[in-house]
């Protein structure tokens, strides 16, 4: 790199140099040397336009444009939002942000006819949203690149923080609902909690038996990252953060009489012999089942084997009437089980640490001393 012939280390953004640059196959005029990520690119944003004074004429989208920024230039359409607003459109992606300054040529006239400044490098849909963006970043366009952060965050609500460095050129925003990767105005976090709060509310009326709504189907149903979820719920008093899970502070799940009859023939089928029947037979539907597991009343083997804990332990107890290496026929035979059962035990022992396999025969490993029987 060198600046008037005389090598530099650095480069300030809009000076003058020669570089030597390889590996930049097709680089072309008007493009933007920087670091990874220091700007993005758009098709579409919203700038201040003033007119030169020599114009005679007012300007309109009728007319054919070039837009001109840094050492580039590009054909653009324009859409005036108001007597001093502008929309420009163009057909490749261009690199801008919020203050880029930009001079504006109309081809028929051969001339430059106006000139302005990038307030918002990807601004809303509607001519009244345009509008109160056009005002809310002309009063902050020259305030410094955290204050523009600030700006852009409050049009849009919420943001990634990549994003708004890019486009305000550097900035972080000032929120305080800020994750590690986006940012939100308390406005949006307040709204965030009451679409949160009716879907908890929502949930716990269709799904009794579980603990919470899920926090990632409430992130993917809103379009917000799993950060954020839980950064907004933290400081809601109607919410109660598990982890996983999100719920209201006063439901509790719980079985309901018919659901608890089910589960007392389900418990007196299982108390029949370690030979149980599969768990789709216990006359429990899914939900249920899987409601048992979480509370550590069953404890699943395979999707269709379930034991109570007290089985389980009864099963480990047994395990010392084992010869040192035993088949699985030794194990089937002590259990009085069937090799359906008997199989995907001692693969369910195996992941527990409490059997090895070595080819066809198994071991019992040994207990630490502060172990105890599965419950749960």
């Amino acid at each position: 790199m060198q600046r008037h012939d005389a090598p530099v280390e650095s480069l300030a953004p809009g000076t003058r140099a020669a570089l030597n640059i390889t590996g930049a196959d097709g680089a072309e005029r008007g493009m933007l040397l920087a670091r990874p990520n220091a700007s993005a690119t758009t098709t579409r944003f919203l700038t201040t336009l003033r007119p030169v004074r020599s114009l005679t004429d007012e300007l309109t989208p009728r007319g054919a444009y070039h837009l001109h920024v840094g050492s580039g230039s590009w054909p653009v359409r324009i859409r005036l939002v108001d007597g001093s607003t502008c929309l420009i459109a163009c057909s490749v992606p261009i690199p801008v942000q919020v203050g880029s300054r930009f001079i504006l040529r109309e081809t028929g006239r051969r001339a430059v006819v106006g000139g302005g400044r990038v307030l918002d490098p990807h601004p809303p849909r509607t001519g009244a949203e345009l509008r109160r963006a056009g005002e809310t970043m002309r009063a902050v366009v020259d305030a410094g690149a955290d204050h523009i952060a600030d700006a852009l965050l409050k049009l849009r609500g919420t943001a990634q923080l990549a994003d708004l460095d890019r486009d305000s050129g550097g900035g972080s925003p000032s929120s305080p609902f800020t994750t590690g990767t986006s940012a939100m105005t308390p406005a949006t976090a307040a709204d965030l909690v009451e679409a949160i709060t009716s879907q908890a509310a929502r949930f716990h009326q269709e799904n009794r038996l579980r603990p919470g709504i899920p926090k990632a189907e409430v992130a993917s149903s809103l379009g917000v990252d799993p950060e954020a979820v839980s950064l907004v719920v933290a400081g809601a008093s109607g919410l109660v953060d598990d982890g996983a899970t999100i719920r209201e502070p006063s439901f509790e799940p719980g079985l309901s009489p018919a659901e608890e009859r089910a589960w007392d023939q389900a418990q007196s089928l299982l108390n029949e012999g370690l030979a149980v029947p599969r768990a789709s037979q216990l006359g429990v539907d899914t939900e249920l089942l899987h409601a048992l597991v979480r509370d550590g009343r069953l404890v699943r083997v395979t999707s269709d084997l379930v034991y109570l804990p007290a089985q389980i332990d009864a099963i480990r107890n047994a395990l010392t009437g084992l010869p040192e290496e035993f088949t699985v026929a030794d194990f089937r035979d002590l259990l009085g089980v069937t090799r359906r059962q008997a199989v995907p035990l001692l693969e369910w022992l195996d992941k527990q640490a409490i059997t090895r396999r070595r080819g066809d025969l198994r071991t019992v490993l040994p207990m630490p001393d502060d172990d105890h029987p599965t419950t749960g």
